[in-house]
């Protein structure tokens, strides 16, 4: 208890260092120059110059604040850095004839850290499955370029780095090969792996080229099987509330990558600033080629369930629990820091790393017994106190997916009942026109409670209207039905940053519906020729577009049909004449019934 006491002591003392610098960086000068180096023979509508027109004086001003954003390790710079590496490739020509710009890129480039090994005063995330790939395409084509220069954060030389970020590569192409993407389905996440892909399909070597169209193929597969009519909203491992509710600030880059690989290439031609537009640039130059298989499906009807990930519990018998980079990139990529499995390599990790200064993993500090850790129990603490941060572990996941003409159902199925959550999503439903609907238990309260109209938070999560605080029980009962059901802790999780909420809700913007009927425990939508009804085992209220039904143990059944099968008013009779049971445990809705069990991660 004393040895616990000095280490939360020392942890609020030292801190930790902040994710973001605060600053305000100015961007637009050096997105303008990466399109027009990427794109030197066409002129962009909202650029008044050409690449032509470019001086020293005017390149060192266009990337400074670029520069200044990579150098103060802001969280997230290595997007900004993969787009640098890039334009020094793109302009080779003309750093070489201006040795003083070549000189602050390549100061940039050398200056900067590729892994989570490497971090001394930052806090960038270095380690989620997207920035794994960005940071090892960062350090990859650094090395390329500066193969004889000495890197600031190890002293090794490009070349020692190439080779390092190689091996960082192939072990997250292997990953994905084995186990999928542990950022499964995820409209924010999943484009940003494209574009560092894209990248490398650009730049890179014929072997590593070889393995980014492999990966791409895969992901473009995904996006075929999971869009509907240009949107790409799903049962997601980590997404936001703006990428569920598809507002065009969190799903361009989605939309980017849809519309390049199945409808109009040129259509997002002159995009600057998001990771799609690498993507844009790859297809146009012949770089890469989206498969005629995957063309297809995009515009067939599904009925699939996709498989993701791998249970922290398995590590083992796969070899993840060894210390190495291989271990590390699976675990840290799923997000996974304190489940029983794998909290002492946590612990170790940090440690022998001296990782205690990084924002995103300062909090263990607190729960960190070194007694209990030398004796080998902190795996048992885990597992008999059932830390909220165990739910943040992206486990095996299998997402069902129904598409037709008229609707789309993702769901993702028995993922652990009762555990905590983060940035999860469990069931969502688009309907015609592109229209979202998807149901969550908040983790925290709504920040205006009572408004008429609440802020609606299009970055946070998990939070109100993105993630969940816990999951319930989801599944398709057939290809127009889908049950949940919640049973909500009295209590909060050990660690859960906020009280437990004893309510759940959906996210329900009426004005993007055509009909609505809301009577008690049951609403009737039509939102085009797509019809919804959303039975629940409490009454409905409606303060759009929040739908909240209200109680710990309850059930969200939802039903579709469409003008195909018959009109709206004999759906809404239809479902109706339903008789629905439920006795906490058991739904049973006509002859189909499901049965909810708790299980942990």
């Amino acid at each position: 208890m004393i040895d616990w006491l000095i280490s939360c002591i020392r942890g609020k003392i030292e801190g930790s260092v902040p994710r973001r610098t605060g600053k305000d960086y100015d961007l637009k000068g050096f997105n303008d120059l990466c399109w027009l180096a990427g794109h030197k023979d066409l002129k962009h509508p909202d650029i008044p110059f050409s690449y032509e027109n470019y001086t020293k004086e005017t390149y060192l001003k266009a990337v400074e604040g670029a520069v200044e954003r990579i150098d103060d390790k802001n969280d997230c710079a290595d997007f900004t850095a993969l787009k640098l590496v890039d334009l020094a490739i793109e302009s080779k020509d003309f750093l070489l004839q201006n040795p003083d710009v070549l000189k602050r890129i390549e100061k940039c480039l050398t200056g900067f850290s590729f892994w989570i090994t490497d971090s001394k005063k930052d806090s960038m995330c270095y380690y989620s499955e997207n920035h794994q790939i960005c940071f090892a395409t960062v350090e990859y084509l650094s090395g390329v370029l500066f193969p004889k220069t000495q890197f600031d954060c190890d002293g090794l030389s490009g070349r020692d780095h190439e080779k390092r970020a190689l091996e960082r590569m192939k072990i997250w192409f292997s990953l994905r090969r084995e186990f999928g993407f542990s950022e499964f389905l995820s409209n924010n996440y999943l484009p940003i792996d494209v574009g560092a892909l894209s990248v490398l399909l650009l730049h890179g070597e014929k072997s590593i080229a070889d393995m980014a169209r492999e990966a791409l193929d895969r992901l473009l597969w995904y996006y075929a099987t999971c869009s509907f009519k240009g949107t790409f909203i799903n049962a997601s491992g980590r997404d936001y509330p703006g990428n569920l509710a598809g507002t065009k600030e969190r799903s361009l880059n989605s939309d980017i990558v849809l519309s390049v690989a199945f409808g109009d290439p040129e259509k997002y031609l002159y995009e600057q600033e998001r990771s799609g537009a690498f993507f844009v640039k790859a297809v146009l130059k012949g770089a890469y080629r989206v498969p005629e298989e995957t063309k297809k499906r995009v515009r067939e009807d599904i009925d699939e369930v996709l498989h993701f990930g791998l249970d922290t519990a398995d590590y083992g018998e796969h070899g993840l629990l060894k210390g190495d980079t291989r271990s590390l990139m699976m675990q840290l990529g799923s997000g996974a820091l304190t489940n029983p499995s794998i909290i002492d390599q946590t612990y170790k990790t940090i440690n022998s790393n001296n990782l205690w200064h990084h924002d995103f993993v300062h909090w263990l500090r607190f729960m960190d017994f070194p007694v209990l850790r030398n004796l080998g129990l902190m795996p048992l603490c885990s597992r008999v106190i059932n830390y909220f941060q165990n739910g943040m572990s992206l486990e095996s996941a299998k997402v069902h997916v129904v598409r037709t003409g008229h609707y789309k159902l993702s769901v993702l199925e028995d993922y652990f009942p009762g555990s905590f959550g983060a940035q999860k999503n469990t069931l969502v439903i688009t309907l015609d026109n592109g229209t979202p609907f998807y149901i969550n238990h908040p983790l925290r309260p709504c920040p205006m409670e009572g408004a008429d109209k609440f802020p609606f938070d299009t970055a946070a999560a998990p939070s109100y209207f993105g993630g969940y605080n816990v999951a319930p029980l989801a599944h398709i009962m057939d290809d127009c039905t889908v049950a949940v059901i919640y049973r909500l802790p009295l209590l909060r999780g050990a660690f859960a940053p906020c009280r437990a909420i004893h309510y759940t809700h959906a996210y329900f913007d009426r004005e993007r519906y055509d009909e609505v009927i809301l009577k008690g425990n049951r609403l009737f939508a039509r939102a085009g020729d797509s019809f919804m009804a959303v039975l629940a085992k409490e009454d409905l209220t409606l303060n759009s577009p929040d739908l909240i039904q209200k109680g710990r143990n309850t059930y969200w059944l939802v039903i579709l049909s469409d003008t195909e099968k018959e009109t709206f008013d004999a759906f809404v009779k239809r479902v109706s004449d339903i008789r629905v049971s439920f006795d906490g445990f058991t739904l049973k809705a006509g002859d189909q019934s499901i049965r909810y069990r708790k299980k942990l991660p």
